[in-house]
């Protein structure tokens, strides 16, 4: 089939009244071999659904499928319908819907209105997909749907938002409302009923999207716009009437749902005054006095309160039901809280009564919280009464004194006396004691609960009156204070009586004058003697500060200051005003009396002062101190006893491991201070380490040796000092105290634990490690000890191994060092160790023991200059015996050679006899040995090539032999030789020569050739015979004929394009392939010397240079 090409297909009928139709596949085939075909249809559609109608169309609703199944797209739809029900019989008979929707991509809802139908008519729909091949899906489910009636019709209504909140969220709700007369619809209408579950909670008329739109037989749009009043998921329907009173209406549609569900309100107590754990203000009262309800409420969803909540239910004493009142609204919001409040009169019949609150929000859901409960209050009952209780000094008040002296001893008593006509004991924590001061009741101070002091707890004691009572101190005086008691029965009645209206004035405190400590300096922070210690004979300042609250002055001769050695009162002193011009005593004024101690001792000392009204002083300088101490001062010295004699240290050197143990007494008559004597040792390097020193006694007068042991780990000469106090603060002194010289720490180098053998060799092994220090890892060592042998080493062993000599000097810490081991045996394991020192000399332990094994001889041919030159290789001074073999094969058995050739020299080393041609030698270091071969003949047509070389050298060591690797030319590398041998008999063109004297030497492990050597040949001109190597300098030969040219030839054999240029001192073979440059013997100069190479360049490298 070509382009343009005609088809033609044949129908024949099956007389079976089937539709047929046509479709062409185009595919494209490779070699003949067709491509891919698609063979997967499209999906079956089996959601499709209507859901809409107007009197002439349907809206059909499907999921689309894919082309290969459910994946990718569809290429088109076939949408049918029918009065009938559809299936695959009857498929081709049903109407085709003429404006299919394209295929969207597999799993998108479609929708399409089918139009053209006829008013109130029941409709099949069906629908089939087609892939780009033109395959098929089976028929789709089949659905229903109907056309409305002639009149008006309501259709495509929708919400704009499928979610939302609460209050916040506005949502537009739409319809189309049809009508096959055109008649607009009924005044009111079209309406929207919006439900939340089954009730309707919103909804009403539409407004026109399009005011001046008067066609409505196309469907006129409507709308309705507003907010949900409550949380949780909605429906919604339409419904609309035409002026000819026919209606129309909607299914219910499932709406948007409303952010949140609706959550009961709650009902808590407000937290007010009084409503702190109930709704009842008082909780206990008087028969007709008035009694407040109040309950908060709050809803989540911000629901109000329904209609005739809440409400408060009140129970008489014996549980019935008085009443149920509706409260009213006080403040707040449902979200936040709602307060509601009922006041009511109380009850004459006396007891206890209850209560509980209700609540529905206007969804209809019932409040939750503690006062939905049952709820006890208030009590109706009689009030208690508090009186004065009659007694000496609480005739007409209820306090005893009236008058007293603050912060002192002045305990003042407060009593109260408790009646309650029923007999009810009082409510716990009271009766309660009001105290103020300037009318502000004092803080943390007041109320106080008072103590019962009448015994018994019958009805009849708290009828007949029952006293309670409370003490208390003044801290500051006045004569503002003011007080009055609080009480209410169990019930919370309050109490009433004069004792509870009555504010009573009293009593009148005094305020006594106040000593403290100066804090003039830091030496009278925290006490009044300044210093706190000191030598007999020194001077002490004592010093206290007086103030007054009411500026009252101190009487005269105070203050005082009493001196007590041990208990004995050695002196009281008045002391003197600092500042006589000072006149406010309310600020504090400062006095001070100085004295010298000549007697050792303890003292302590305390203040004491009055004002002029002889009010004693309080505060803390009143109380008797320790101090000032008067001492001697202390002493540090030596022992005295064996290695104590004229130091402080034992031993006087050692090691890092040696401990080392200071010494020193301390005398005086007190102990030393907490924590001393201490002991200051430095290193050379300045570390400090101080120690605190351990005592053996504790008569301090006769002497304490302390002591403090311990290792040091630095190197050098320590110096140490010591030090201590008394616990009065006095320094010690004495030759102790001084810098002394010593211990002595020796060190030795640290101990080399990385050491490695590697590199091993047929008689060496190489050896590494990191270098340690002088001293542990710090500095740089002297000296290294190295050795070997053939079993482990150790400590017990170590002067049996072999010493190394030579072995290189110590790094600096920390880097890495190596030494290589010589003059071992081949094949052997050795055992490796090493020591260090450093210059005292101080030897380091014993290394690690590193294991090395020396190698096998390693024979390495180094050089063969074929095809009759030398075979070079590596032998030791340790062998014995040597040998080398070829095998070398011709080209062909033409040539005239019909087996391979073999060749082999053998000799010993250590004679000065040549043994077949070797260049012999005598032991020593390493030596090359060069062997000449046998010559390999050509034959008279040029084909003595060597097909392949097989070139061995081997060595015998102590009666054992060991062999090279064998030394093989390579079959591709013959190949190439063989190319460039044809290559160049099919050349004809004329040459240019240059001379240069041969010299082949090459890598024997890359046989390359690279030229071909030509004799003369009268009947043809010329003829090649073998290949030659050549090297650097044969190419510089040919750029100094032709010139500094840069020239790029081709390789007739596999090479890449070369430049013609050679470093003439590149001591490396440069090789030449192909039909560029070929290289031979030949006597040019016709002097009979062969020896001439001659340089044949080609046409092309000629005419570069304008050669013919």
């Amino acid at each position: 089939m070509v382009d343009g090409e005609v088809i033609k297909l044949k129908l024949v009928t099956d007389n079976k009244d089937t539709a047929y139709g046509f479709k062409v596949d185009r595919y494209m085939a490779v070699d003949g071999t067709p491509g891919d075909q698609d063979t997967t249809p499209p999906a079956g559609i089996t959601n499709i659904f209507a859901s809409e109608a107007t009197p002439t169309s349907v809206k059909l609703i499907w999921t689309a499928p894919g082309d290969d199944g459910n994946i990718g797209t569809a290429m088109f739809y076939d949408i049918r319908y029918s009065t009938s029900t559809i299936n695959d019989l009857n498929w081709a008979k049903a109407a085709q819907f003429q404006g299919e929707p394209v295929p969207k991509n597999a799993g998108t809802a479609q929708t399409v209105i089918v139009s053209g139908l006829s008013w109130g008519s029941f409709y099949y729909f069906g629908i089939k997909s087609y892939d780009d091949r033109g395959a098929a899906s089976i028929l789709s489910n089949i659905t229903i749907g109907t056309t409305s009636p002639a009149g008006c019709s309501l259709s495509n209504g929708k919400v704009d938002l499928n979610t939302g909140t609460a209050n916040t969220t506005v949502f537009t709700y739409s319809v189309l409302y049809n009508d096959s007369n055109n008649q607009a619809p009924k005044i009111g209408y079209p309406k929207i009923h919006i439900l939340l579950g089954e009730k309707e909670v919103k909804g009403g008329l539409m407004s026109p999207v399009d005011g001046m739109d008067t066609i409505y037989t196309d469907g006129k749009a409507y709308q309705y716009k507003g907010s949900l009043p409550y949380s949780g998921q909605y429906s919604f329907w339409f419904e609309a009437f035409n002026k000819d009173n026919k209606p129309a209406r909607t299914v219910v549609y499932q709406g948007l749902t409303v952010s949140g569900v609706n959550v009961a309100p709650n009902l808590l107590w407000t937290g007010e005054v009084g409503y702190e754990n109930d709704g009842i203000n008082p909780n206990g009262v008087d028969s007709g006095k008035e009694c407040v309800y109040k309950v908060k409420y709050t809803d989540a969803n911000n629901d109000p309160v329904a209609t005739g909540y809440p409400k408060v239910s009140i129970y008489n004493p014996s549980g019935q039901l008085i009443g149920s009142v509706v409260m009213k609204y006080e403040s707040g919001s449902w979200s936040t809280g709602a307060i509601y409040r009922l006041a009511t009169l109380t009850s004459s019949t006396a007891g206890r009564y209850s209560y509980k609150f209700e609540a529905k929000d206007v969804v209809g859901a019932t409040a939750m919280g503690s006062p939905v409960a049952t709820n006890y209050g208030p009590t109706v009952s009689g009030a208690p009464v508090l009186n004065w209780i009659g007694g000496t000094g609480y005739e007409k008040d209820g306090i005893n004194p009236e008058v007293g002296i603050a912060a002192r001893d002045t305990v003042f008593i407060y009593q109260v006396k408790y009646t309650d006509p029923d007999g009810d004991k009082p409510y716990p924590g009271y009766p309660q004691l009001h105290i103020y001061k300037g009318g502000v009741e004092l803080a943390g101070e007041s109320p106080k609960s008072m103590i019962k002091v009448t015994a018994d707890e019958t009805d009849a004691v708290y009828k007949s009156g029952v006293i309670y009572k409370v003490e208390y101190k003044f801290p500051i005086g006045g004569s503002d204070y003011t007080y009055n008691f609080e009480a209410t029965d169990r019930w919370g009645v309050p109490a009433t009586g004069e004792p509870a209206s009555r504010l009573m004035d009293a009593p009148d405190v005094n305020n006594p004058p106040f000593l403290e400590w100066s804090k003039m300096n830091d030496g009278y922070m925290l006490d009044g003697v300044d210093p706190d210690s000191g030598q007999v004979g020194a001077s002490f300042t004592f010093t206290v500060k007086y103030s007054h609250y009411d500026n009252d002055a101190p009487a005269p001769g105070y203050p005082k200051v009493a001196i007590f050695a041990g208990d004995v009162l050695f002196g009281s002193f008045t002391m003197a005003l600092v500042d006589p011009s000072a006149n406010n005593y309310k600020k504090g004024k400062l006095y001070t009396y100085s004295l010298k101690l000549s007697q050792a001792g303890s003292y302590s000392y305390q203040f004491v002062a009055c004002d002029v009204k002889g009010v004693p002083a309080i505060g803390e300088p009143i109380k008797k101190r320790i101090g000032p101490i008067v001492s001697t001062i202390p002493v540090l010295s030596w022992l005295g006893t064996a290695g104590y004699e004229s130091d402080g240290v034992s031993p006087d050197d050692g090691t890092k491991d040696t401990v080392f143990t200071f010494k020193v007494k301390y005398t005086n008559m007190f102990p030393p201070a907490a924590n001393l004597p201490r002991v200051i040792i430095t290193s050379t390097g300045g570390e400090v380490i101080e120690a605190k020193m351990s005592g053996t006694g504790t008569d301090y007068a006769k002497g304490v040796e302390f002591n403090y042991a311990t290792k040091l780990s630095g190197k050098g000469i320590y110096s140490y000092s010591s030090r201590s106090e008394n616990t009065i603060g006095m320094m010690a002194t004495g030759t102790p105290v001084q810098i002394m010289s010593g211990p002595r720490v020796k060190m030795p180098p640290g101990t080399i634990t990385t050491l490695v053998a590697t590199n091993p060799a047929t008689s060496s092994v190489k050896l590494t490690w990191t270098a340690p220090g002088d001293d542990g890892s710090i500095g740089t060592a002297t000296q290294y000890d190295i050795r070997y042998a053939t079993v482990t080493i150790t400590d017990a062993n170590w002067n049996n191994a072999v010493r190394c000599v030579n072995t290189p000097a110590p790094g600096i810490t920390g880097i890495g060092q190596s030494f290589v081991v010589t003059g071992l045996q081949p094949y052997t394991r050795y055992y490796f160790a090493m020591k260090t020192r450093d210059e005292v000399p101080n030897w380091s332990g014993l290394s690690n023991v590193a294991v090395g094994m020396t190698i096998l001889p390693v024979i390495t041919i180094t050089q063969v200059i074929p095809p009759n030159g030398s075979v070079s290789f590596t032998t030791l001074p340790s062998e014995n015996r040597i040998r080398c073999t070829a095998d070398i094969k011709p080209d062909s058995l033409d040539a005239g050679y019909n087996n391979q050739i073999e060749w082999e020299i053998d000799d010993d080393p250590r004679d000065s006899n040549p043994s077949g041609n070797p260049n012999d030698i005598q032991r020593g270091n390493d030596v090359q040995l060069q062997i000449t071969m046998p010559p390999v003949p050509a034959d008279t047509d040029g084909r003595g090539f060597p097909l392949s070389y097989r070139i061995v050298a081997s060595v015998v060591i102590n009666n054992a032999t060991y062999t090279s690797v064998a030394t093989y030319t390579t079959q591709d590398e013959m190949d190439q030789i063989r190319q460039e041998y044809i290559d160049m008999n099919k050349t004809t063109k004329p040459a240019r020569t240059a001379f240069v004297n041969a010299q082949t030497y090459v890598n024997p492990g890359h046989f390359v050739f690279n030229a071909i050597n030509w004799s003369v040949n009268p009947a043809t001109g010329s003829r090649y015979n073998w290949a030659i190597f050549t090297i650097g300098q044969h190419l510089e030969n040919i750029r100094a004929a032709i010139g500094n040219q840069i020239m790029s030839v081709n390789s007739g054999y596999r090479s890449p394009i070369r430049q013609l240029q050679v470093n003439p001192t590149a001591p490396e073979s440069r090789h030449i392939y192909g039909d560029a440059v070929d290289i031979g013997l030949r006597d040019w100069d016709g002097n009979g010397n062969t020896d001439e190479l001659d340089y044949w360049i080609m046409r092309r490298a000629a005419e570069a240079k304008g050669a013919t």
